[in-house]
């Protein structure tokens, strides 16, 4: 494990102390002291914006219990996902600070060697990775998530990566992703008015903006030109930075699929009065299409008809 604790090397041939090459010298601080004092700092606003963070709230250190000082980045659109958390010490040990909790798998990154240690009150669905500096210094970083708890390690594993690239001797942060292609899609453009017309759509549909309900993501909302209801609605939603599995409207997957032009769809069935289908278009982008009512279904064959003119339109 890499470690920036201050060594003494006793150099033989001078006969005297000397700096040994890539570690501080004696009585020097782990880590410089701006990094020391905020842990905030070890996210930048670049970092923060790229993981879909709210600004970072700082907490003190509590010696009594043995707290090191932390900072939490709220999640800014996935509510199901806990705050981001990261804790920097540098007079606690990590072996006083994580005690018997038990230790998972060990990985390299971002030129550190981190383990997981397990949460005994919420197993699998929070993940923490910490990595020691010194004797006495220790970094930590921590999430969850709780709809998708097999999954928690791997946002945790890119915040991890950014962090370590604002600690001495941390490498590089990687680049962001490109953008996905549906990043300048229209949610109305994915059905055209003659689409519409065949699928019994009234024209001029409502344009969702991300965040309309909850944590959803953009899209357009139409009307259908046989219902009486304001509810008998067919949606369509655009999230070009969430997942297949992120996005899920509600209902869990019923293990049905449909292809339509070389996509694999997902079906969502949603009770008597609303029927859902999901795409992967990539595994960090997706697409929803939803058909509901106030009064009963079936809609899924609905959904069905409308997928493939939907996925017909998309880059």
């Amino acid at each position: 494990m890499r470690r920036f604790a201050a060594l003494v090397a006793v150099a033989l041939l001078a006969g005297c102390a000397a700096k040994v090459p890539g570690q501080a010298v004696a009585g020097s601080t782990p880590v410089p002291k701006e990094v020391a004092a905020d842990p905030c700092a070890l996210l930048t606003p670049e970092h923060v914006r790229r993981l879909d963070l709210k600004p970072g709230v700082s907490k003190p250190a509590n010696p009594t219990l043995k707290l090191p000082p932390t900072c939490d980045w709220p999640q800014a659109s996935d509510d199901r996902k806990d705050a981001v958390s990261v804790g920097l010490s540098t007079d606690l040990s990590l072996a006083e600070y994580f005690g018997s909790s038990e230790q998972g798998e060990t990985v390299e990154l971002g030129g550190f060697t981190w383990t997981r240690y397990k949460d005994q009150i919420l197993g699998d669905s929070y993940c923490t990775y910490a990595t020691e500096l010194s004797g006495r210094s220790f970094v930590y970083v921590g999430s969850g998530d709780r709809r998708n708890p097999e999954k928690s390690c791997d946002s945790v594993r890119e915040v991890v990566r950014l962090v370590a690239s604002q600690l001495p001797g941390g490498e590089p942060a990687p680049p962001p992703p490109a953008p996905s292609p549906l990043a300048s899609v229209d949610g109305c453009a994915l059905l055209t008015q003659e689409q519409a017309d065949e699928l019994g759509l009234r024209p001029n549909p409502r344009k969702l903006e991300p965040g309309w309900a909850g944590n959803l993501p953009g899209g357009c909302e139409w009307r259908l030109s046989t219902g009486n209801s304001e509810f008998d609605l067919l949606a369509v939603l655009v999230a070009p930075d969430r997942s297949a599995d992120e996005l899920d409207y509600h209902y869990k997957a019923s293990g049905e699929t449909f292809d339509t032009g070389g996509r694999t769809w997902a079906l969502h069935p949603g009770g008597d009065r609303a029927c859902t289908a999901i795409l992967a278009y990539d595994d960090r982008s997706s697409v929803l299409v939803n058909r509901s009512d106030s009064d009963n279904g079936p809609y899924c064959d609905e959904v069905k008809r409308a997928a493939p003119l939907v996925a017909a339109n998309l880059p």
